[in-house]
Order: C-alpha cells, then sequence, then structure tokens
C-alpha cells in the first residue's frame, strides 16, 4: 500500500512539538506526497503541574490519552520522549522506532553560578526528579531543593522567578529548542548517570497497524540497542517514576558500556555502577548491574 495519510498524536508543549514535527519531516522526506495531521492532547501530566510527578502517578500521565488515541484509532502513531515511558507497556502496543540520540546528557542551568561545583549548602535548587534530587542531595547535603514541573520555558522561569540558584534539566530539550546558550555546564554521565531512555524520541503503534514497516524504516539501530539495554534495568526493578534509577549505555566497537545509578531516598544512600562487556551479551550485563544496584533498596 501507498502511504497517504498519518495521524500523529501529540502533547501540546513546545518540545512535544518540535519532536512530532521531526518525526514528520523524516516521514515525508522517505514518502513523498504523503499528508500528516497531528492530534494535539493536552494529558493529565500538563495539567497537574504543581505536584512533583511521583506523587501524582508518574510519567505514565504524559501516555495515558496518546495511547487511548492510538488504540481507538484517533491516530496512527505517537511520538514520545523515551524517557517518559514506563517499562511495561499496554499489550497491544510497541515501540517502533526509536530515532538517533540526541545528547543525553544532564545540564546545570543558573543565571548566578557558572558551574554545580559552586553549590553550596542552603543553595536553592530546582528539581522534580526523583533521580535529579537524589543525585543533588548525594552531591551537596542540605540544600534545598525547590519544586519544578512544568516545560522548559515554564522551569527557565521559575529560576528567575522563585529566585533559585540553579536547575538541572536534559541537554536534549535545550538543544531542540535553540535554548542551549542557558547551559552553564554539561554534566559528566558517569557522575550524574542521566534518566533511562534521556535524548532519544520513540515511536510508539498497535502492534497490528498497517504502517508498522514504514515507521520501523526510522529505527536507528545503535540508539535502538543502548536504550532498549537501559530500559531492560528500568523492567528488572519494574521501575516507575518513583524509582530513583538512571542508566546511560553507550557503544564503543563491539563493545557496549552501561552506567547505572540507584539511591534509596528513606536511607540516602545512593549506589553508582558501571560494566563493561560484548555487544552481543547486553541483555545479562544490564541484569548483572541492575543486580549491583538492587542492593541497596
Amino acid at each position: 500500500i501507498m502511504l497517504k495519510k498519518i495521524t500523529i498524536a501529540t502533547r501540546k508543549s513546545p518540545l512535544a512539538l518540535w519532536q512530532a514535527e521531526y518525526v514528520a519531516s523524516l516521514l515525508k522526506s522517505k514518502n513523498h506526497g504523503i499528508e500528516i495531521s497531528f492530534k494535539k492532547i493536552v494529558t493529565d501530566g500538563d495539567k497537574i503541574i504543581d505536584k512533583p510527578l511521583y506523587e501524582v502517578g508518574g510519567k505514565g500521565l504524559f501516555l495515558k490519552q496518546l495511547e487511548e488515541a492510538l488504540l481507538s484509532k484517533e491516530a496512527d502513531i505517537a511520538v514520545h520522549s523515551m524517557k517518559d515511558i514506563p517499562a511495561q507497556l499496554h499489550s497491544e502496543l510497541t515501540i517502533s522506532a526509536i530515532l538517533r540520540r540526541e545528547d543525553a546528557r544532564d545540564v546545570f542551568v543558573s543565571n548566578k553560578m557558572s558551574s554545580i561545583n559552586e553549590i553550596q549548602p542552603g543553595n536553592k535548587i530546582g528539581s522534580s526528579s526523583i533521580r535529579r534530587i537524589c543525585l543533588l542531595n548525594d552531591f551537596c547535603q542540605n540544600i534545598k531543593i525547590s519544586e519544578l514541573r512544568g516545560n522548559i520555558h515554564t522551569r527557565l522561569e521559575k529560576l528567575e522567578q522563585k529566585n533559585m540558584d540553579g536547575i538541572i534539566l536534559a541537554a536534549a530539550g535545550l538543544k531542540r529548542l535553540k535554548l542551549e546558550s542557558k547551559i552553564k555546564e554539561y554534566l559528566d554521565y558517569t557522575k550524574w548517570i542521566p534518566a533511562i531512555g534521556q535524548g532519544a524520541i520513540g515511536i510508539e503503534m498497535k502492534k497490528d497497524s498497517s504502517i508498522k514497516s514504514y515507521i520501523e524504516n526510522l529505527n536507528h539501530k545503535e540508539t535502538s540497542i543502548c536504550i532498549n539495554t537501559e530500559r531492560m534495568i528500568s523492567k528488572f526493578f519494574n521501575a516507575s517514576c518513583e524509582t530513583p534509577l538512571g542508566a546511560y549505555a553507550h557503544l564503543e566497537n563491539k563493545n557496549i558500556k552501561i552506567f547505572g545509578m540507584a539511591a534509596n531516598p528513606q536511607t540516602k544512600i545512593l549506589k553508582k555502577e558501571s560494566i563493561e562487556g560484548e555487544l552481543k551479551n547486553s541483555k545479562e550485563l544490564s541484569i548483572r548491574l541492575a543486580e549491583k544496584l538492587a542492593t541497596i533498596l
């Protein structure tokens, strides 16, 4: 069949729209004459912005309505940040493509400091990711963590309005929205281990969709291997948004290297581990890494 029309389900935030437009441009470049429309959805995650995600139902809040649009066939595909996708997907849905990864690192943004190393006890740092909060508390005792929800522009405004000393964001979002100039420092991924899937865009669809082959055509193999390896770790922990967990995998020739972190907010213990081995053993390596991290939970 000739591909004629595709409807993309997306959230309405500037970054989500950028991601959906980007997927549309890739599809158009490979399939001439295709028509693309967008189904823009305000999700529960977008509506509730006065509480941390881990208190109100986690990352799934950004997915639920998009997935409902796929299941009811109001949309053919949904475009997500891979870091928002829980370990377990709906049984009728699948991630058919993961696009080439942008920078996976966390970054430090501040109007008062040029480096995260300048943070002192008592400073007010904005974040609402439980992973970042655990990393921050481990990095410097007695800092004040300030709630930071909302889209990227909202977070940058809160940095000013709430007189915070700094905030932690993902490099990928700032780069995609041409806000790189805001970045004071890129954080070393071996110490500030990113969220699982950070920096990558995933395309979700029904398993039985007739356009599956067109979407699979957009998959970036190396990124896909790395993200799926990281996701093995979240599956091991059956992780949700409340699990302070991070992982980053990258390929070096025929080897894969995986960095992981887990924290226990109750005991305040944080553990970082890394493992390296042959790519063909990536599944076993990720499980071994997860078992090392699990000792603190």
